[in-house]
């Protein structure tokens, strides 16, 4: 399977149960049920409460909820699992890149084809989700420096190697007086 251009939804209705009418914004209407996508704590609210499920909105064309959750509309066109549904330890089976068939081409064209506002709005998406693996990345970094190296000097002070002991710092200055 290929995926096409990201969608949008132009429409939502609430129907029985979990399900919405969904418009999409090239047109295609469909009932999905979203009971499979209501799952973890932000969604228990929606679970638990139908007239909450029922408040159900559009934000830019995305499903949103007055207590914050969402679901992307691509992930209900393509019939695809959403990342927070995916065991971190086993690779998705619903769909690989090699079935998506993702280029850097293919992002940039989906992309492109996006009004300004969409593409802010994507563009603002990717910056957050790069903000996040750059601050991953240092974290780990991070974890595996090793500490620095301690050393004894007069009066069983410690002090990091190559850092100035503050006593020191003291001691020397009342000797200048």
């Amino acid at each position: 399977m290929k995926m096409g251009p990201l969608v949008r939804a132009s429409k939502l209705e609430p129907r029985e149960g979990f399900v919405a009418h969904v418009t999409f914004d090239n047109g295609e209407e469909r009932d999905i049920d979203l009971e499979m996508y209501l799952h973890g704590p932000i969604f228990q609210p929606l679970r638990d409460d139908p007239a909450l499920f029922r408040s159900m909105r559009l934000e830019r064309g995305v499903i949103s909820w007055p207590n914050g959750a969402d679901i992307d509309p691509d992930t209900l066109y393509y019939n695809l699992t959403p990342g927070w549904m995916m065991d971190e330890d086993e690779p998705d089976e619903s769909i690989s890149h090699t079935q998506l068939n993702l280029s850097m081409a293919d992002i940039l064209q989906a992309i492109h084809a996006l009004s300004l506002s969409d593409k802010a709005m994507v563009l603002s998406i990717l910056s957050d989700e790069i903000a996040d693996a750059v601050e991953r990345l240092e974290t780990q970094i991070e974890a595996q420096r090793p500490e620095p190296a301690l050393a004894v000097r007069e009066e069983g002070a410690t002090y990091a190697a190559g850092q100035p002991n503050e006593s020191e710092g003291e001691h020397h200055a009342s000797h200048r007086e």
